[in-house]
């Protein structure tokens, strides 16, 4: 460890060297603090510390030792004390505040009123939105004046002072509807107004006819004299009888789900056998 030289002596420490050497009222952590900060030796031990200044407020002969304690006596928060005191005011001022200026003039009424939610409507300044409809009285309820504002119209237009001019090419002229005709169906000479006449004339289902036409894009001809699928396949019993191609005769979808079934637990078990 580097030893320290100091008045012909060595100290192996700056303790050792504070507890031997220091003035009084120096205490360690200020000793330490100087050499620190780059103090010689010689006035960090024997410079005294500047003491703290502790600013004391008189307010009406009356002597308050801090801050908090004129707020206190003034009724006041210690933040608003704090805030009085850092814009510059005196003690008198901190407790009491501010006194208006002698001869200052109040300013008129149309400038108190100007503030958020005042409304300059022909030239006349309102104190709120309310306060105009009062005075200004429009035929409209003051919701309708709300909701005219909202679609972006102009004070003076909300309030009926300026004429609204109507931005659509006619107005006047309403909108005229067509009635649309019923389409009907015309297969081999005869006239259906509806599919489901249609397809009762050549008993099929009404869902079947409609899903052709829409989804398939067939004409009403095609989509009732086009044989179903399920009307070229034989049934079963009609298989069974005839000993048609395949031998087995045809299992019903019941049967097929419970046969797959079957099969996928027989494939598990098989499968867990193996991993064992």
């Amino acid at each position: 460890m580097k030893t320290i030289k100091y008045a012909g002596e060595e100290f192996g420490s700056l303790a050792e060297l504070h507890s031997k050497h220091a003035s009084t009222g120096i205490t360690y952590s200020c000793f330490a603090t100087r050499v620190k900060c780059g103090w010689d030796i010689e006035t960090a031990l024997t410079k005294k510390a500047g003491s703290k200044k502790i600013r004391t407020y008189h307010v009406n002969g009356v002597d308050y030792k801090d801050l908090k304690a004129l707020a206190t006596a003034a009724g006041l928060t210690y933040d608003a004390a704090v805030k009085r005191r850092d814009r510059g005011f005196t003690d008198e001022e901190i407790f009491f505040g501010k006194k208006k200026e002698a001869g200052r003039i109040s300013p008129p009424q149309s400038i108190k009123m100007s503030g958020r939610n005042s409304k300059m409507i022909g030239g006349v300044l309102y104190e709120n939105l309310h306060d105009a409809y009062k005075k200004i009285q429009p035929s409209a309820s003051y919701n309708t004046v709300r909701q005219r504002l909202n679609y972006k119209w102009t004070l003076e237009q909300a309030f009926e002072l300026d004429v609204k001019v109507d931005g659509r090419s006619n107005p006047s002229k309403k909108r005229e509807y067509t009635r649309s005709t019923k389409q009907s169906y015309i297969v081999d000479g005869v006239e259906y107004f509806s599919i489901p006449s249609l397809a009762e004339a050549y008993k099929l289902p009404a869902r079947l006819v409609y899903n052709r036409m829409r989804d398939n894009k067939w004409s009403a001809e095609r989509a009732v004299k086009e044989r179903s699928c399920r009307n070229q396949i034989p049934k079963r019993d009609e298989r069974m009888e005839s000993g048609g191609e395949n031998e087995f005769p045809a299992l019903s979808i019941a049967e097929i789900c419970r046969a797959s079934t079957r099969n996928l637990s027989r494939s598990g078990a098989t499968s867990e056998r193996r991993s064992l």
